[in-house]
């Protein structure tokens, strides 16, 4: 699970806030899942407490316009916890994010998209979720070899990915 630097856990109650904010704004399950791209059964397990995998936090805390501040524990030595750390975790969920917004603004499903890339969509959903750190759709810059893995940065090395990301939505 990625929590953004600065946060050390999910509130307990977490699925609680998530629910009532929806609630809230009179938002169906299925119609919040399906624009983030989940299933509707995923979100469910999400607000009964199961934690959500990579940028999809991200991309809930979004569609309900809550800060992460709202579900997640501060982190009393500001160190945070990512699936991948540093500068190549910020990079991977920079990235995850980027394409998941992406596919949500060209009304998109994952498979569609991943056809259009030339990708599977078992990777292009790794990658939305943050958890490809080896991938080779991605690739270190150059100047940040010789640091430790966590803190290299890493950008975009596919080209239709790329594209992907660089075009107009229309």
């Amino acid at each position: 699970m990625y929590l953004p630097a600065g946060y050390v856990a999910l509130k307990v109650d977490f699925g609680t806030r998530l629910k009532a904010k929806r609630r809230q704004q009179r938002l169906k399950q299925a119609s919040v899942a399906d624009d983030i791209g989940i299933a509707r059964e995923t979100l469910s397990r999400i607000e009964q407490g199961r934690p959500p995998r990579g940028s999809i936090l991200l991309a809930l805390l979004a569609k309900l316009e809550m800060d992460i501040s709202e579900v997640a524990d501060p982190d009393p030595t500001n160190r945070g916890l990512a699936f991948t750390g540093g500068a190549r975790g910020d990079d991977l969920l920079a990235i995850g994010h980027a394409i998941l917004e992406k596919r949500r603004q060209l009304h998109m499903s994952l498979e569609e998209a991943a056809k259009l890339i030339g990708l599977s969509a078992a990777t292009l959903s790794r990658l939305e979720r943050s958890q490809s750190p080896r991938s080779r759709v991605l690739k270190e810059l150059p100047k940040y070899a010789a640091m430790d893995l966590e803190d290299r940065q890493v950008t975009v090395h596919h080209a239709k990915l790329q594209e992907f990301l660089a075009s107009p939505c229309s």
